[in-house]
């Protein structure tokens, strides 16, 4: 039996959407143009009727975040911090959204998370 932590359904169905194809990459911000960063699309499946949602400039923000993941993603995910940053805190080469930007593909960022959700994740969601 592994020690390795699992993910919950939150997980699960972030990742799912993840390689689902139905999303276009982008990068710097949450939705620009209709295309998401990885985090945007996160911030995109778990909006409630509560969440602000406006689009100036075609870029779409949700509770008034531009580029990090806004307080319901961070809770419906579990996330450590806003831009995806590891269990170390900081925001380096393998932060969620800075993979994102420098190229890596939706598919590449969700087996990166598979690897070991507990890097990203506080707890299975």
């Amino acid at each position: 039996m592994s020690d390795k932590q699992s993910l919950g359904p939150n997980q699960t169905f972030w990742l799912k959407e993840l390689r689902s194809g139905k999303y276009e990459q982008g990068k710097t911000d949450l939705c620009h143009n209709g295309k998401y960063c990885c985090l945007g699309i996160a911030a995109e499946i778990f909006a409630t009727g509560q969440t602000e949602i406006h689009i100036t400039k075609g870029i779409k923000y949700f509770d008034s975040c531009l580029s990090s993941a806004p307080e319901y993603v961070m809770d419906s995910l579990g996330l450590y911090k806003d831009l995806g940053e590891t269990s170390s805190l900081t925001f380096d080469e393998n932060a969620l959204a800075k993979m994102n930007d420098q190229g890596k593909t939706f598919a590449e960022i969700a087996d990166i998370i598979e690897q070991d959700p507990s890097v990203y994740f506080k707890e299975p969601r």
